[in-house]
């Protein structure tokens, strides 16, 4: 078993030491308990759902072990995504406050899982034709932190590491290869830990001889708007990507049609038109804004209605423009200030030109 240092989150310089000399820090305090538990119960949720669709024996990380794939729609997940107990690390193992979220996942273990391979998450993706410079060479480029649902123990197949090996050209041994003590590297900890680790160092499950699931969720970034290491799924390059995110669009509306306090409908729908929130829709600029631009043109026709009822033509235009504007600028902010201005003005000019035409 590893000898891991549990950080308190507000020790900031103490985390980004021992994160840039192991490749991974355990920090402590990050999440408040109503946030544990929320995040548990989400967790719980899906692992209840993908386990009853797809047999321990058809897992996608091999027997009774599985990959929770992009998440980020739920709540549970989104929470993680800007925590403000781990941002300040982040930004301080950068030297940065540009980085830019990647998404949100996880993985879990159920009873009979074997060990896993030790990995990397990250490939290199230059490609140097002279090989004079690869990905293992520089700074981290990407960061994943780990937030422990379960305690992580040696019986339940808690994660186990490499210290040191997010800078090495190597790759990672068959499991046949592997020195005897790797596979007993785990690192230990209580739940609500959160593991802030470079996805370069080497990694891996361990056995679960336990009777009972081991949950970790996650959220990743990647430094300066790279698209090095960023998840597939916030891109919006090709059809194929649309139609992703689409079917992602209509799953998170049939859940709120499955919601049945009103209330609350009320409050996600608001939360979701009024203040861009991308998780909502599907995590992309792409599906926002397109909520955006028809929360502009649904109240702008509202407003503009009423306009022609108290002051015919001028008021229809200037009320018109001046709330597609506002409604644009507003919705599109959450999104980058590049697309709060194409949607400010998109929002300004659509709600004129309808203005004038009727």
């Amino acid at each position: 078993m590893l000898d891991i240092e549990l950080v308190p989150c507000a020790n900031v310089e103490r985390a980004t030491e021992i994160f840039l000399r192991g490749g991974f820090v355990a920090v402590e305090g990050v999440l408040a308990p109503e946030q544990l538990v929320y995040a548990q119960e989400g967790a719980r949720r899906v692992v209840e759902e993908q386990t009853s669709a797809t047999s321990f024996d058809k897992a996608n990380r091999g027997y009774a072990r599985y990959s929770f794939g992009q998440q980020v729609h739920h709540p549970e997940w989104a929470m993680l995504v800007d925590l403000p107990t781990i941002l300040p690390i982040i930004g301080s193992i950068w030297d940065n406050d540009d980085f830019t979220a990647t998404g949100a996942g996880g993985d879990y273990s159920l009873p009979g899982a074997d060990v896993q391979h030790l990995h990397s998450d990250m490939r290199d993706p230059f490609n140097d034709p002279l090989q004079q410079v690869n990905i293992f060479d520089m700074p981290t480029p990407f960061i994943v932190v780990n937030y422990l649902m379960t305690e992580f123990a040696e019986v339940n197949g808690a994660i186990r590491f490499v210290p040191g090996t997010q800078r090495t050209r190597l790759r990672p041994p068959a499991l046949e290869d592997e020195p005897e003590h790797w596979k007993r590297s785990i690192a230990c900890a209580p739940a609500g830990t959160a593991i802030v680790r470079d996805v370069r160092c080497w990694h891996g499950g361990t056995p679960n001889r336990s009777d009972a699931a081991r949950i970790m969720t996650s959220a990743g970034c990647c430094v300066g708007g790279s698209s090095i290491g960023r998840a597939r799924s916030t891109s919006m390059r090709d059809p194929v990507d649309v139609f992703f995110y689409l079917r992602r669009l209509i799953g998170r509306l049939r859940e709120m049609l499955a919601v049945s306090d009103s209330r609350l409908l009320l409050r996600q729908l608001l939360a979701a038109l009024l203040m861009g929130n991308t998780a909502f829709w599907g995590g992309t600029w792409f599906i926002g804004s397109l909520m955006a631009l028809l929360a502009i043109l649904a109240l702008g026709l509202v407003v503009g209605v009423r306009a022609v009822d108290y002051g015919g033509r001028v008021a229809w235009l200037s009320i018109f423009s001046i709330l597609g504007g506002m409604i644009g600028a507003l919705l599109g902010y959450l999104e980058g200030a590049f697309y709060a201005l194409i949607w400010g003005i998109l929002g300004l000019v659509a709600n004129a030109g309808l203005g004038a035409i009727i």
